[in-house]
């Protein structure tokens, strides 16, 4: 671990620009006689990954920005590779597995340095929780044009929607950005683009059609491209409400309220759009509900409710629908 973590630091020292960030580092032992590193970097609010390649015999002092680095082009604010990024950040081993998995022969390893956790993997995962380390580095080999024969999840019987979702869109991915596509220009991108979305629309749109809301409000943050296939946002309908319930009852006026709240808290900070938060929020009518709950209460009760919270943001919000009583 220390002979890695003294590349990782040499390696840094020379590719990384002055005020880059790191959040991940994935590097492999050689395959087909080539180490592969990946620096993913925070620069100016926008993640790059830097792809860092060694030939056997060449030393890391004998790196070249022109010969041995490549920024890869990825899709703007690459939702897959954010999603990813997060699930290695809230990853945890357990110390029975960590021990078990450290005696397995190392072939790539994560480190992250934000909470100095170091973790290594075989060419086979064991552990369905972990699929997402093998995904991350086979969706990196994806970008960098390296075949990704190398690394295999685990299968998973009775896959859930999620599951399911990224490995679509990984293997949509695979289809857009193959070596053996050219995709040099533009117009060659569009249309491949097109090609691909003809051929999985049918599995985008089976898949889509499961989902519920939350359902599809996550595919539309953790994927590249089945979100835009399957036309997630346009799937998304307003929550039916009980209203008998909410109509006499203060105690459902009261949940329904903080759920609905905490729905758009929820939206606002997922990692899309502004343009689609707001679409999605309209879509669900989310506003309007709130309104019309809110209503049927007293003065007495929009304030008991507003003390149930902490947030200011969801106080005010609250507050704001204090009337003047006839």
């Amino acid at each position: 671990m220390d002979k890695i973590m003294h590349e990782y630091e040499q390696i840094a020292n020379m590719v990384l620009d002055k005020n880059e960030g790191i959040f991940i580092i994935v590097s492999t032992s050689f395959l087909n006689d080539i180490k592969h590193y990946y620096f993913i970097c925070s620069n100016k609010d926008k993640t790059r990954v830097k792809h860092v390649f060694i030939r056997k015999g060449e030393g890391i002092e004998n790196i070249r920005k022109n010969k041995n680095l490549k920024v890869l082009k990825m899709l703007p604010n690459s939702r897959r590779l954010s999603s990813l990024i997060n699930y290695c950040f809230n990853y945890e081993f357990d110390t029975e597995e960590k021990n078990e998995f450290d005696k397995k022969s190392p072939k790539f390893y994560c480190y992250i340095p934000n909470n100095n956790k170091f973790y290594t993997f075989s060419e086979k995962c064991e552990i369905s929780e972990q699929n997402g380390f093998y995904d991350l580095i086979n969706y990196l080999f994806i970008y960098s044009k390296v075949e990704n024969n190398y690394f295999y999840r685990k299968e998973i019987e009775n896959e859930n929607l999620f599951q399911l979702t990224v490995m679509l869109d990984d293997e949509i991915t695979y289809n857009m950005e193959r070596p053996n596509k050219k995709n040099r220009f533009s117009i060659e991108k569009k249309i491949n683009y097109e090609l691909v979305k003809k051929r999985y629309y049918e599995a985008c749109d089976d898949l889509c059609s499961m989902m519920n809301n939350y359902e599809l409000i996550m595919t539309t943050t953790i994927s590249d491209y089945v979100y835009i296939i399957g036309n997630t946002i346009d799937r998304i309908k307003p929550e039916v409400l009980n209203w008998n319930l909410i109509k006499n009852n203060k105690k459902d006026r009261f949940e329904n309220v903080i759920n609905l709240i905490s729905n758009k808290e929820f939206i606002y900070n997922s990692n899309i759009s502004l343009e689609e938060k707001e679409e999605i929020i309209e879509k669900l009518e989310i506003d309007h509900q709130i309104e019309l709950i809110m209503k049927l209460m007293k003065n007495e009760e929009i304030l008991e409710l507003s003390k149930k919270t902490n947030n200011w943001n969801v106080k005010l919000n609250i507050m704001k629908y204090i009337h003047t009583d006839k």
